[in-house]
């Protein structure tokens, strides 16, 4: 069976690369601009959140501490994206497991990723991609 992953993020460019890029890979997708994001990922429970630091009705640091603070969701692996410099203490203190800059490369993402399920959110991996 497929991996899981609720991809959270507002623009839709970089959704439309994500979708594709994973789907290559088999993955199973679930997608949300971040308002629908914690329904999502209680009703689907994901094996993996890939969460836009700033979305455009919320904080993507607002969902992680939900998704963390919640019994049935806080064990799934989430990997904070962002633009934004110096957030790496507000994505640990909302209990991200990774953190990746913006721009990615396509291959380095998809590492961090396969890395992140197969982990299943134990490491370490602030500053895995530099911007």
């Amino acid at each position: 069976m497929p991996k899981t992953i609720l991809l959270v993020e507002d623009d839709q460019d970089i959704l439309d690369i994500m979708m594709y890029m994973l789907s290559d890979e088999g993955y199973r997708l679930l997608r949300s601009n971040g308002d629908d994001a914690l329904q999502l990922a209680t009703t689907e429970l994901p094996d993996l959140v890939l969460l836009d630091h700033r979305l455009q009705t919320v904080w993507g640091a607002d969902i992680c501490r939900a998704l963390k603070a919640d019994e049935r969701t806080k064990a799934i692996p989430v990997i904070m994206v962002s633009a934004a410099m110096n957030i790496e203490a507000t994505a640990k203190a909302a209990g991200a497991d990774r953190l990746v800059a913006k721009p990615f490369g396509l291959q380095e993402m998809l590492a961090v990723v396969a890395d992140t399920l197969e982990q299943g959110g134990r490491s370490s991996g602030f500053g895995d991609i530099p911007a």
